[in-house]
């Protein structure tokens, strides 16, 4: 068992380390353009919370929630404040940028590079924020199930 727990943490070091690079490459190209960007807790937020949900949804039993009833119950539990949360995110980024845009924040790139920067932008953010919401509208569903087997086992 002891092995086990050490491959778990191991796997879950791993994982955060490629969750870390993937966001560092998302956000490295917005950190070279822009002068002050106003969603870098939110951006980073929804990168972080897409890979490890995903994650989780697809390989609960390799993570560490594999022999963790109660927390599966307590994920299931959260998930719609979550849910919310991420949606309210998501509708406040779509309003500044609907407001405001963003040629505040990319005021030093020139015409041509302020077009693409915010369609890449506005694409990550939006491709992130829905992988997300996505992932925790799936996450619920998938403990259920998981929680469902442990107590029903060869169902």
């Amino acid at each position: 068992m002891e092995k086990k727990s050490q491959l778990f943490i191991l796997m879950e070091l791993i994982w955060w380390v490629v969750t870390a690079i993937i966001a560092f490459a998302v956000l490295y190209p917005i950190y070279q353009s822009t002068v002050d960007y106003p969603f870098w807790t939110i951006n980073i937020i929804f990168i972080v919370a897409a890979v490890t949900i995903i994650r989780l949804v697809f390989l609960t039993k390799f993570s560490f929630l594999a022999d963790s009833k109660y927390l599966k119950v307590v994920l299931v539990m959260i998930t719609v404040p979550i849910i919310f949360l991420l949606v309210e995110q998501m509708i406040g980024f779509q309003s500044y940028i609907d407001e405001e845009g963003l040629n505040d924040v990319l005021q030093n790139l020139s015409e041509s590079d302020r077009g693409s920067m915010f369609n890449y932008i506005r694409t990550e953010m939006l491709f992130f924020a829905m992988a997300a919401i996505l992932g925790m509208v799936a996450l619920p569903v998938k403990m259920v199930k998981s929680v469902w087997r442990d107590y029903n086992p060869g169902r």
